[in-house]
């Protein structure tokens, strides 16, 4: 088997990095250069996608994120058999892996790195992800590219003694095709949840994960509601679910109308659903999808002032200070009482944006490229 780019990724489970490695995988099928995709655990949302577009995928059947050296010697033998030109990893753990398995072949494909999330400060990641990316600096000199999604994150990592040279800045694509205004689709989802068609709708999407600031959200919510009655919040994401006791007892003090919906797999009719999208994170955010793709579907958007959020966003939307539900909550009452062809007009000015900088296609083109002139070296 013939394979000119090997990826790495912990999983294709729900996730930012994991749709980006999706989309770039379906979009190239078609193309001159080959990929394939090594997942460290089993299944995920968007493996079917990927394996329906004929990209090889072997997957190790790992339960956690950390690699193992059961799992590491089968990453070799994968790395030997398909003799990839490039070999590169998807987060942290997979850069490590990626580097590991390089060592132990003699042909010595090129090491690219890809780094999915800004690095606000070493004692907000968990102990062993801490260990992992001190690894990355002892690595380091054996990288040929590494690829931030956003230029705050190559700032901060360079700052950890990350080397400067390699580094390159590929902002996410959001495919505006699929991520589009839908009148038809508003109407649906709005009918099934039970939300009247001509109600206010904010949105939010985020897995459960303390990073994404659920409880200031939902404060922000709160405050927000006594301000404009009748205000729905709409909830989505892995963990954001009915089952979920904590987020249940934190939602039912914040407003009379939270639905929180779990994970789903149709986000651009949710999104279509809404009125303005926000996104609460507190840290670590590198280029938030969810943001991108709602401002695609042509929703005015609020977020916390980090990652790559002020770049995506710039004059379309409203920005805040992470951790400040106050903040949060004045940015949506100003935006809910928009008048309604002004909050259309925002949403239509953060559409362009995404067509002009953000697109798929610039993302496809721009990762050719780094492939090409790696393939060249």
């Amino acid at each position: 088997m013939s394979i000119d780019v090997l990826h790495v990724i912990n999983g294709f489970h729900t996730g930012g990095a994991e749709r980006s490695l999706a989309n770039l995988l379906t979009a190239s099928a078609s193309g001159e250069i080959r990929h394939g995709v090594v997942s460290l655990q089993a299944g995920g949302a968007y493996s079917t996608a990927v394996a329906s577009a004929g990209i090889p995928i072997w997957d190790l059947g790992m339960s956690g994120g950390t690699p193992s050296p059961l799992a590491l010697l089968r990453l070799v033998r994968i790395v030997r058999h398909v003799r990839p030109k490039i070999l590169q990893g998807w987060m942290y753990h997979s850069n490590l892996a990626a580097s590991l398995s390089r060592l132990a072949t003699t042909f010595r494909p090129k090491l690219a790195w890809n780094i999915r999330q800004t690095l606000d400060g070493m004692q907000q990641e968990k102990p062993m992800t801490r260990w992992v990316i001190r690894a990355h600096r002892l690595t380091s000199p054996a990288v040929d590219a590494i690829i931030y999604n956003c230029e705050l994150s190559r700032q901060q990592h360079e700052n950890q003694r990350f080397p400067h040279q390699p580094g390159a800045v590929i902002a996410n694509g959001v495919d505006t095709q699929v991520f589009r205004p839908d009148a038809a689709a508003r109407e649906r989802v709005r009918r099934d949840l039970g939300i009247p068609y001509s109600a206010t709708v904010v949105g939010h999407a985020a897995r459960y994960h303390r990073m994404k600031d659920h409880a200031g959200f939902l404060n922000a919510a709160a405050l927000t509601a006594r301000s404009i009655p009748g205000v729905h919040f709409l909830l989505a994401g892995p963990g954001v679910d009915p089952g979920n006791a904590a987020l249940v007892n934190c939602a039912r003090g914040a407003a009379d109308n939270v639905h929180l919906i779990g994970e789903r797999h149709d986000m651009p009719d949710v999104f279509a659903a809404t009125d303005l999208v926000c996104s609460s994170s507190a840290w670590g955010e590198g280029f938030p999808n969810v943001i991108a793709e709602a401002m695609a579907c042509g929703v005015s958007c609020i977020a916390t002032s980090v990652g790559a959020n002020d770049e995506i966003i710039a004059d379309t939307g409203r920005l805040v200070a992470p951790r400040d539900p106050d903040a949060l909550a004045n940015a949506m009452i100003g935006v809910l009482r928009l008048q309604e062809g002004d909050r259309r007009r925002l949403g239509e000015r953060g559409r362009q944006r995404i067509l002009d900088h953000y697109s798929l296609d610039t993302c496809l083109s721009n990762y050719q490229a780094l492939y090409a002139r790696l393939m060249d070296a």
